[in-house]
């Protein structure tokens, strides 16, 4: 054996095998009852104080809908709104703030409550011009990028190497130093450097361009006012992926996320230049709360103030007694009159507003009135981050900008360059340059500005406000104060923004209206809650008074599992909803194999306490084993999908450890329970005593005749495959697709006639869902980067759905992916397929120690993929639902990898024992694999019974978003048990009746040999 086989061998025992021995030393420890209940409590505690988080939030939630509902019924957002943020910074819970309740509670997606996901690219080929400068408009420049930009569409490869290799070939004699070694990069790289050395530029700038698209994209979304977005890099790629729930205008988000960013520098006026218009703000807000009273609205509490113990005059002064004691009217009015004097604090720059009162403060200084108290060239402006202030309350401070008629005293495109350093007294400073034009504006404007800030700003957030300490005449500039290295790298980042403008395209949307998202969540329960009911019945039904005790462990199982995801902060999707429901009914493979080897021990005439424990004991390699193959499916689907399959993924592989934890230690707690009050268990019911009961099937003998009805269907399937091919999701080939909803019953044939005359050409039209709903699917507009190529898009479909006669239509949903992103998912997903057959060819390899096992189980699950691949492209168009091969099917087949591998492992693992028998030595291999497969066919007959009512009432209640991603995995339960009696174990006997003759005829040859060098003297 070779070294590196060797240290393979290894790595694969400590990262699988081992843990699998620590589980089961964990396993041993834990049949300690005391120790059992114990952890039971403690998870129990852990999962309820959790999920309390969802119940308050959702409890306050309900509080704010009915303040903010009229007589009418009519909810104003804006009025449920301000409840929310009236409590926002205030403890509601256990000492936590909403803010912190809501940031705990188990969330739901954008599909169970309707809003906007996006993912956003940033332009590499906008960066590399930048880069370029005025090289950018060379021949071979221009050649090699668009050639980039035409490929990058085809190839997940980094934006540069594509770009390197097409200008290698344009122009194969130039370096790359004498396109990119100009003045502005001249501390990173001359004319002398190296390809590599430029090449290692381009991408760091690449990645800071990035990075810092993702703070601007941050800062945008704060000031959107978005309730619990999610923004987050999308590791290894140039993406940002935003998620914005309950968002109601998509166009005014599209605005917000696309297009370079601005940055500008501006002077700062101080508090004492502008001290009579804060005198006239104070008299303002004082009248203003005398009004406010007279008319007898809601108000808050008021506050004397003492206007003589600052410096500061007016309203300045008044600020400063916030903290001061208040005599308090404990009427409505009295209180807001209070929140309206009491707005603003002061702040070393000069006023600052807590957070949870921007918005009113934003409304107070909008007024005509307030604003001509100001000076003309006065434009307020946030600070990008707040501070904390009293009792941990978020402060956001104001700036006073000053702009003449609108415009900053320099834009940043005169920036060429800016990198973090130390100072001479090694703390972390910002430096940057400027170019000629800029040079000399910096003079000016720092010249003006000695002894006062000068902001840095960025789509009108300031980002940071550096006071200058002299004229600066050469544009070349250090920003020092109290930074952290990562400080500084930021705003060096930042500075960037006008020399690299990095702008960002959306390549991937998907809009949820609110009416499908609550529709969403009706189906969503009510599959849940059927589905729980059919397992809980099922279960007492087959084995009587066993199947209450997996029903309460099941129970257990949903509620830690939906503790677990809220400790983790997981969103609640749809897609998940189906997860947990599935997670349900593999719970019960488990406790079947408990129960069925109970069984056995039973049979065999042992006391039922004995045969408990042995039941226990000889189950559990194929629980870990089985258990083990679903995990590595499940953490393949959490790594490389994305949305529906990621929601799924991650409620599978929590469900799949806390039905492990349920089933084994709190089914065997309940078991010594009632052993000790002499309680014994059959394992049946009347209705299910002679189930499966002395079954002699002759599964071997026929595996020709399976073998044979296969390979028709896949002969078939390949030949369908090549003819008429697959229906492609948008998620593989790109496109926008719109989800229509009309008043009445509609005709695809119709809408479609509508459609090609508005679009231009003939989109994709089919009934999704109910008769009176259509999917749209069209490539119209799909590479146009413009920021109103998706208003002009929507505006043309609903341009067609006009045309319908006498059917009024609304766009409920809306899906968007762009060619690059297609391609993308398109690799990672044949990825995963392949990983996920290498993972359970490798681990079987592993466990059974036979290739035999290894190649009946990767056989066996490629046939299952040729089947559904075969069924995907002969049916599509004839059902009622869609069955385009996309991201849902391709979680669907990995789904379905791991409930097939679940069941060949235990029919293998009955196998290997089976083998290791003494009666092995006396029978033939075909009638020890039929033994096996009889001995486990109750429990792939109860296992696959459960999950496939659970996905029947999945297909049924939930929705027609997961219908075809249900079918695919029903359908993959079906074909994974036939193939694992009828394909994975047959193949296994057929290899090792090879390896026997083979084995044999070396035996005879060895033999003969031996006989016939025997009294012959042979040559050495």
């Amino acid at each position: 054996m070779s070294i590196v086989a060797t240290c393979e061998e290894l790595f694969i025992y400590q990262s699988i095998i081992n843990p699998l021995s620590k589980f089961y030393i964990f396993y041993k420890t834990m049949t300690n009852r005391n120790g059992i209940i114990g952890l039971t409590i403690v998870l129990a505690l852990i999962s309820a104080y959790y999920l309390s988080f969802t119940f308050v939030s959702r409890n306050i939630k309900g509080k704010a809908v009915t303040y903010a509902t009229d007589a009418s019924g009519k909810v104003d957002d804006k009025k449920r709104q301000h409840y929310i943020d009236s409590l926002w910074r205030e403890d509601v819970y256990l000492g936590q703030t909403l803010q912190e309740v809501m940031e705990r509670e188990l969330s739901l997606g954008l599909d169970l409550q309707g809003g906007m996901h996006v993912v956003l690219e940033v332009a590499p080929a906008e960066i590399l011009k930048g880069m370029a400068g005025g090289n950018s408009r060379s021949a071979a420049f221009q050649k090699a990028l668009a050639a980039a930009q035409a490929d990058k569409k085809a190839d997940n490869k980094a934006f540069v190497k594509i770009f390197v290799s097409a200008f290698k070939e344009a122009a194969p004699n130039t370096s790359l130093a004498s396109v990119f070694a100009t003045s502005a990069n001249r501390t990173k790289i001359n004319s002398n450097s190296s390809d590599g050395d430029v090449v290692k530029m381009l991408n760091t700038e690449i990645d800071g361009a990035i990075d810092r698209a993702f703070q601007i994209t941050q800062a945008r979304i704060d000031k959107f006012g978005v309730t619990n977005p999610n923004i987050q890099r999308l590791p290894g790629t140039n993406r940002v992926l935003v998620e914005l729930p309950g968002v109601d205008n998509p166009e005014r988000v599209r605005r917000l996320l696309s297009g370079a960013a601005k940055l500008e520098f501006a002077q700062v006026y101080l508090t004492n230049e502008l001290a009579p218009a804060i005198d006239q703000l104070g008299s303002y807000l004082a009248k203003e709360d005398a009004r406010v009273k007279a008319a007898g609205k809601p108000a808050a509490a008021t506050a004397s103030t003492d206007t003589t113990k600052s410096g500061l005059s007016g309203l300045a002064a008044q600020l400063e007694q916030k903290g001061d004691s208040a005599k308090t009217d404990t009427s409505a009015l009295a209180a807001q009159s209070a929140a309206l004097t009491s707005l603003f604090v002061p702040m070393p720059q000069g006023l600052g507003v807590y957070l949870k009162d921007t918005a009113r403060a934003n409304e107070m200084l909008a007024r005509p009135e307030v604003r001509s108290m100001f000076p003309a060239d006065l434009v307020f402006m946030w600070d990008r981050k707040g501070t904390e202030g009293q009792n941990n309350q978020l402060i956001l401070p104001l700036y006073f900008i000053k702009k003449q008629n609108g415009q900053a005293a320099m834009e940043g495109d005169v920036i060429t360059d800016a990198t973090h350093d130390y100072d001479d007294r090694g703390r972390p400073e910002v430096t940057m340059r400027m170019n000629g034009e800029g040079a000399r504006k910096w003079r000016t404007l720092t010249a003006n500005s000695i002894g006062r800030p000068v902001a840095i700003i960025i789509d009108n957030l300031v980002y940071t406000a550096p006071t200058v300490q002299g004229e600066i005449p050469n544009g070349n500039s250090s920003i020092t104060g109290n930074f952290t290295v990562e400080e500084t790298k930021d705003m060096s980042n930042v500075l960037k923004a006008g020399k690299l403008p990095a702008p960002t395209h959306i390549v991937e949307e998907a809009i949820v209206g609110s009416t499908l998202g609550s529709e969403a969540i009706t189906a969503g329960v009510l599959s849940s809650v059927i589905g729980l009911i059919v397992i809980l019945v099922f279960m007492v039904a087959y084995y009587s008074g066993a199947g209450f005790i997996a029903d309460i462990t099941l129970l257990l199982n949903l509620f830690l599992l939906l503790g677990v995801m809220a400790s983790l902060g997981a969103v609640l999707t749809l897609s998940g909803i189906a997860g947990i429901v599935l997670s349900i009914g593999m719970a019960v493979d488990a406790n079947v194999l408990i129960y069925e080897g109970i069984k056995i021990e039973i049979a065999e005439g042992k006391p039922f306490k004995l045969a408990v424990q042995d039941g226990f004991k000889h189950s559990m390699t194929a629980i870990i084993d089985s258990n083990v193959t679903t995990l590595l499916t499940g953490i393949i689907l959490y790594t490389f999908g994305s949305g529906l399959v990621l929601g799924f993924a991650t409620t599978l592989v929590i469900g799949l450890l806390t039905s492990l934890f349920t089933a084994i230690f709190i089914t065997r707690l309940f078991l010594e329970y009632q052993i000790r009050h002499g309680k014994v268990y059959k394992f049946y019911s009347g209705l299910t005593k002679n189930w499966f009961k002395d079954n002699n099937f002759d599964f071997v003998s026929q595996r020709r005749r399976f073998y044979i009805i296969s390979s028709v269907i896949m002969v078939i399937g390949v030949g369908s495959f090549i003819f008429k091919g697959f229906g492609l999701g948008i998620d593989f080939k790109g496109g926008r697709s719109y989800v229509v909803r009309f008043d009445k019953n509609v005709e695809t044939d119709e809408v479609r006639e509508v459609m090609s005359a508005a679009l231009g050409n003939s989109p994709e039209v089919k009934t999704f869902g109910g008769f009176d709903q259509v999917k749209i699917t069209t490539d119209y507009l799909i590479e146009d980067t413009a920021p109103d190529a998706d208003q002009r898009a929507e505006t043309k479909i609903m341009e067609g759905v006009s045309k319908v006669k006498d059917n009024k239509g609304t766009i409920v949903s809306s899906n968007k992916v762009g060619p690059t992103i297609a391609y993308d998912t398109m690799i990672n997903a044949l990825y995963a397929v392949l990983l996920a057959l290498a993972a359970n060819f490798v681990y079987i390899f592993l466990r059974f120690k036979r290739l035999a096992f290894s190649y009946g189980a990767v056989m066996s699950l490629a046939h299952d993929v040729i089947i559904l691949l075969a069924v995907y492209s002969l049916f599509n168009g004839w059902l009622p639902f869609s069955l385009d091969i996309d991201q849902a099917f391709i979680g669907a087949i990995l789904t379905m990898i791991g409930y097939s591998m679940n069941d060949t492992v235990v029919i293998y693992d009955r196998i290997r024992e089976y083998l290791k028998d003494d009666k092995a030595t006396t029978e033939s291999l075909p009638t020890i694999i039929n033994n096996a497969l009889n001995s486990t066919l109750s429990r792939t007959a109860v296992t696959g019974i459960s999950v496939m009512l659970v996905l029947i009432v999945l297909m049924v209640f939930g929705g027609e978003v997961i219908r075809g991603f249900t079918f695919c995995m029903l359908l993959g339960v079906i074909v994974g048990t036939y193939s694992s009696l009828f394909v994975a174990a047959p193949i296994v006997v057929d290899i090792l009746q090879r390896e026997k003759i083979k084995q044999a005829s070396l035996a005879v040859t060895g033999v003969s040999d031996a006989a016939s060098t025997k009294g012959k003297i042979v040559k050495a």
